[in-house]
């Protein structure tokens, strides 16, 4: 997969950013959460580069100050959408706030470990539960009846 960057100002920079892709082996919770998502987005970027042959990449953005979103989604060299993990429910991200103001990301999700699923239109954001995104990705795959 290619190397793009999504910048929302010129302080923004790219730096190597690796997840674990054997997210079980890790004893901390979190970063278990972390890496399970990125291996399910980045299965999303394969299943799309395999069966479409579009150009798919998974990054992520942090700027000087370091405000940072998990998880971008590229596909042919646009951004499609953005994933920040969060372990509880509770109010959006000022990341997803300061980058929906800032970016052409289309949508943004929070994703988390409780049960509430709503919506932020002004910031083209989704606060949901795992297991809503992964629906989300399933209905939004190249092999989705539609």
């Amino acid at each position: 997969m290619s190397q793009v960057l999504v910048t929302a100002n010129r302080t923004d920079q790219r730096e190597n950013y690796c997840k674990l892709l054997i997210w079980w082996k890790s004893p901390d919770e979190s970063v278990k959460y972390e890496n399970m998502t990125a291996s399910l987005l980045l299965k999303f970027c394969h299943l799309w580069e395999d069966s479409r042959g579009e150009e798919m990449a998974l990054q992520f953005i942090r700027n000087a100050q370091g405000k940072e979103i998990d998880f971008v989604v590229i596909k042919n060299q646009k951004p499609w959408f953005a994933v920040e993990c969060k372990t509880d429910d509770r109010q959006l991200s000022k990341q997803i706030s300061y980058y929906a103001e800032r970016t052409n990301i289309h949508h943004f999700f929070q994703v988390h470990l409780g049960s509430k699923d709503y919506e932020i239109k002004q910031h083209r954001a989704r606060i949901l539960p795992f297991h809503k995104l992964s629906q989300w990705l399933i209905e939004n795959s190249p092999t989705a009846k539609n």
